[in-house]
């Protein structure tokens, strides 16, 4: 009878209240309610393997080395929480990205997964990013986040729990699906027993730590006053969006707003070579959201390619092949400190230090700082790109034609282009003619 007591009150309670080495608190319904939100049954909450991983955070204080890494992202953590909070992904799910990543936006893994959210290339590019030689989408703050969402989503329509979309997202859909079959079940309980599924231990631990993770946001314990605003931070805004066009540079854009390099590199890693490839695109950068009055202040009345933005380097290209071939050469050492040699190479996407006479070199334009645009309340999707063929003396005007985009394309500078069809902004209209030649 005695022997029967013991047996029940064992699990009738959490490990951690009969063993004293970790406690709940007092909250043991708002413990359940999280486990829920990943389809995992309450009951979990005792289970060794989950305990054994709360126990290791609070024994070796894991959780403060966690906190502190939230902390450095402060800048851009309340904008990643606020898009979960519009999904249907629960919010939770911003502990993967701190196990994946510790909210590092420069990591890379030792199997080539990137971001915070640690993608890897061909996963990024199968879902919509952008990964080359110039543009590293991965690294996108917003972006990346965006579709980690609907990475999950999918995950999750497909396994139809989302602690199996956590594992999947981890081990992938076809070991996850394996160990389904030879476990018989998708139980959590039964698929961390890898006798009976095969699961690997990194997965296995890997959805610990987060159920763990998220579970340690409920105890009032783990937030003190240092910490505690990092959970109310939903509803502000961290970081503003603008947009630029191609040949802009990072350390320009941060100087004029009076932010380090440094951190506007870690805000912007998706631009691989601190410089936006002048390939007529226009990109998304980000900001402290502080920032925006002072961006506005020296932008107010800027638009791109308006009047004397563009800043098109005077040597012609015979010029600069020349300095290419003869980089050793002491005027070229002095061309070189303004990073023209290395942005030729990686445009051209040249290996060696030597080009063929007659080869055709794309020639980077670099923009002075008024080539900068404040992003408002316009759709990236309205954004101007390259277009447009070459024709007659008239040119209808296309979507994601820009007055620069055209002017490139036959040859003519932007100014002569609006003098010559009377324009006295920049701003076109699908389907107008436009004098070219």
């Amino acid at each position: 009878m005695f022997r029967l007591i013991v047996l029940l009150i064992f699990n009738m309670f959490p490990v951690g209240l009969i063993g004293n080495s970790f406690d709940f608190g007092d909250d043991f319904q708002k413990q359940a309610l999280i486990l829920r939100k990943f389809d995992v049954k309450p009951s979990y909450i005792r289970h060794p393997a989950l305990f054994q991983v709360l126990d290791k955070y609070k024994r070796n204080k894991h959780i403060k080395y966690v906190l502190q890494a939230m902390k450095s992202a402060d800048v851009f953590l309340p904008s990643i929480k606020q898009i979960l909070n519009k999904s249907s992904v629960p919010d939770e799910f911003l502990y993967l990205a701190i196990t994946e990543s510790s909210l590092n936006t420069e990591s890379l893994s030792n199997r080539a997964a990137a971001g915070i959210w640690q993608f890897i290339p061909s996963t990024a590019r199968l879902y919509g990013l952008r990964v080359d030689n110039f543009v590293d989408e991965r690294y996108d703050i917003i972006r990346s986040t965006e579709i980690a969402i609907k990475y999950l989503s999918n995950l999750y329509q497909r396994f139809g729990k989302w602690y199996l979309a956590v594992i999947a997202y981890n081990c992938g859909e076809g070991a996850l699906n394996n160990a389904i079959n030879r476990a018989g079940t998708d139980e959590l309980e039964v698929l961390i027993n890898q006798k009976r599924s095969n699961l690997p231990t990194e997965s296995i631990n890997y959805i610990n730590k987060i159920l763990a993770l998220a579970l340690l946001e409920a105890n009032d314990e783990t937030w003190d006053s240092e910490y505690s605003y990092l959970l109310n931070s939903v509803g502000s805004r961290s970081i503003a969006t603008i947009r630029v066009s191609g040949g802009q540079r990072l350390k320009d854009i941060a100087q004029s707003i009076d932010l380090s390099n440094d951190e506007m590199q870690r805000l912007n890693g998706h631009i691989l070579n601190g410089i936006t490839p002048a390939d007529g695109e226009k990109y998304s950068l980000y900001i402290p959201y502080v920032k925006v009055p002072e961006l506005e202040a020296v932008y107010k009345t800027r638009r791109v390619y308006k009047g004397e933005a563009e800043e098109v380097a005077s040597r012609n290209i015979t010029k600069e092949i020349n300095k290419f071939n003869n980089y050793n050469s002491k005027n070229y050492r002095n061309y070189d400190k303004d990073d023209r040699y290395s942005q030729l190479k990686k445009v051209n996407r040249i290996p060696s230090d030597r080009i063929l006479t007659g080869t055709r070199v794309d020639v980077p334009i670099l923009y002075n700082s008024k080539g900068i645009s404040f992003y408002k309340n316009r759709s990236a999707d309205n954004e101007p790109t390259l277009s447009g063929t070459r024709g007659d003396s008239k040119y209808r005007v296309r979507k994601g034609d820009t007055l620069y985009s055209i002017a490139k394309e036959f040859d003519v500078d932007v100014k002569t282009l609006m003098r010559r069809n009377n324009l006295r902004t920049i701003e076109l209209t699908i389907g107008d003619d436009l004098i070219v030649k």
